[in-house]
C-alpha cells in the first residue's frame, strides 16, 4: 500500500497513556510508529479513571476516550449496583457514540488489544461498517479465557471476533502457545508473534559504567508481579537502597507488612526519570511471578543494567532472544551481570548475592549490551506488522 493511499488506522486499546503501564507504553508506540510510516492513526480508549478528558491530543494524535462497561452479571455478583446500572444506561449510549464515529471516520484497519471489555461493541460494529481487524493479545486476557465456559455468551462472542479478524497477534511465543491451548481451531494463518519494543530513548542513551548505590525495580503494584518478595528478602538482609517506581508505600503495604526503611517509593515515573534510574543502578530487579513478556526486563537490558529477573512467562524467550546470538565468551559476560532464576526468596537472593559479589569489570558486559541492544527498536519488533497490513487491499 503506497503513502499516499494509506487510511486510518485505528488502534482501540482500555487504557492508553497518561496511565502508566505495559499496554500503555506499547500501544503508544504502535501508535507513534504506525504514524512516522505515514498512517493516519485515531485512539479510542477507556475513559478511566473517569477524571481522564473525553478526547485530547497525545504526540499529535487525536484520542477519543467513551465508557466502556461489560460483565453486567459479575457486578451483581459482587454487590456493585453503581455498576451494574451504569452498565444499563452507559452501554447502549457507548454503542451509537461508537456508530456516529465510525460513521464519520471510516477506518481502514481496527488493531484492538486487550478485546475483553468492547465485544459485543466490536461484534455489531462489523454488522454496520467493513474493516480490517487485528487484534492484539498482550497477556492477562488469555489466562482469563483459559476460565471462560465454552458455552457462554461470552466466549461465542471472542470465536465471533477471532472468526473476523484478519490477524492475532501476541506479545510472544509464551502467549501464542497459551492461546492455542484454548481455542485449538484457530486458523494458525491468522497467529503471529509481534514482540514487544522498546522505546529509542532506551537505546541512545548513553550506558553508564560507573553505577550508583541503589537497585531498582518498576512494575504494577500487584500480588503477582511479586514485589513482596523483595520486600522481605531486603527485610532479612542489610542490602542498599531499593528505588521502586509505579506506586507508592501505600500501595506497597496493601499485600505486604515486610516494608523496611531503606525501601523507597518514587510512585509513577516519566520515560526519561525510568531511563536515569535504569542506566545508574547497580542491579535491576524484576521479581514477576507471572509475566507474558517482560518489557522492563528489555528496558534494563538496553541501559546496560546488570539484571536479576525470574523464569516465567516470556521471560526466558526474551533474554534468550539475544543471548543465543552471543559466543561461548560472550555468553559467560553476559551470564554473570543477567539471572534469570526461579520465582521464589531463596533463588532471587542467590541471584542478588551472585551480582553483588561480581568482581568483574562490568565494561565488557556493557560491550555486549551495546552490540546488540538496536535489536529491541519498535521499527524492527513491527516489521512483521506492517508487511502484513501494507498488504491489505
Amino acid at each position: 500500500m503506497d503513502k499516499k493511499e494509506k487510511k486510518l488506522f485505528l488502534l482501540w486499546t482500555p487504557s492508553y497513556y497518561p496511565r502508566f503501564g505495559g499496554l500503555e507504553s506499547a500501544t503508544r508506540e504502535y501508535a507513534s510508529f504506525l504514524k512516522e510510516r505515514g498512517w493516519k492513526v485515531k485512539i479510542i480508549s477507556n475513559k478511566y479513571p473517569v477524571s481522564l478528558p473525553k478526547s485530547e491530543q497525545i504526540d499529535n494524535i487525536n484520542i477519543k476516550r467513551y465508557l466502556f462497561l461489560s460483565r453486567p452479571i459479575h457486578y451483581l455478583k459482587n454487590k456493585r449496583l453503581d455498576l451494574f446500572f451504569a452498565y444499563i444506561v452507559f452501554k447502549p449510549i457507548t454503542l451509537f457514540r461508537l456508530i456516529f464515529y465510525f460513521k464519520k471516520n471510516k477506518p481502514s484497519i481496527v488493531n484492538v488489544h486487550f478485546p475483553d471489555n468492547q465485544l459485543i461493541e466490536l461484534v455489531i460494529l462489523s454488522l454496520f461498517f467493513k474493516f480490517n481487524l487485528i487484534v492484539s493479545m498482550h497477556g492477562d486476557e488469555v489466562e482469563r479465557l483459559s476460565e471462560i465456559k465454552k458455552d457462554s455468551f461470552r466466549y461465542m462472542l471472542y470465536l465471533k471476533i477471532f472468526d473476523q479478524s484478519k490477524y492475532i497477534s501476541f506479545c510472544s511465543n509464551y502467549l501464542l502457545k497459551k492461546f492455542k491451548e484454548i481455542f485449538n481451531n484457530t486458523n494458525e494463518d491468522k497467529l503471529m508473534v509481534v514482540n514487544n519494543g522498546v522505546n529509542k530513548n532506551f537505546i541512545t542513551s548513553k550506558i553508564t559504567i560507573k553505577k550508583k548505590n541503589y537497585f531498582f525495580s518498576a512494575s504494577r503494584f500487584t500480588p503477582k508481579k511479586g514485589l513482596s518478595i523483595v520486600f522481605k528478602i531486603f527485610e532479612d538482609l542489610n542490602m542498599k537502597e531499593l528505588q521502586i517506581a509505579g506506586g507508592s508505600r501505600k500501595d506497597g503495604e496493601s499485600f505486604s507488612s515486610n516494608i523496611t526503611q531503606n525501601i523507597k517509593f518514587l510512585g509513577v515515573l516519566s520515560r526519561n526519570q525510568i531511563i536515569n534510574r535504569l542506566k545508574s543502578s547497580a542491579l535491576t530487579i524484576i521479581p514477576t511471578k507471572n509475566e507474558p513478556y517482560g518489557i522492563i526486563v528489555a528496558e534494563a537490558l538496553c541501559l546496560g543494567s546488570p539484571i536479576v529477573t525470574t523464569k516465567v512467562g516470556g521471560i526466558p524467550e526474551l533474554v534468550n532472544s539475544v543471548r543465543n546470538k552471543l559466543n561461548i565468551q560472550q555468553k559467560n559476560i553476559f551470564d554473570q551481570w543477567v539471572k534469570v532464576v526461579e520465582p521464589n526468596e531463596i533463588s532471587i537472593k542467590n541471584g542478588i548475592k551472585s551480582i553483588i559479589s561480581n568482581k568483574n569489570s562490568i565494561k565488557e558486559y556493557i560491550s555486549l549490551v551495546e552490540s546488540f541492544r538496536h535489536e529491541f527498536l519498535w521499527e524492527n519488533k513491527l516489521k512483521i506488522l506492517i508487511n502484513r497490513i501494507e498488504n491489505f487491499d
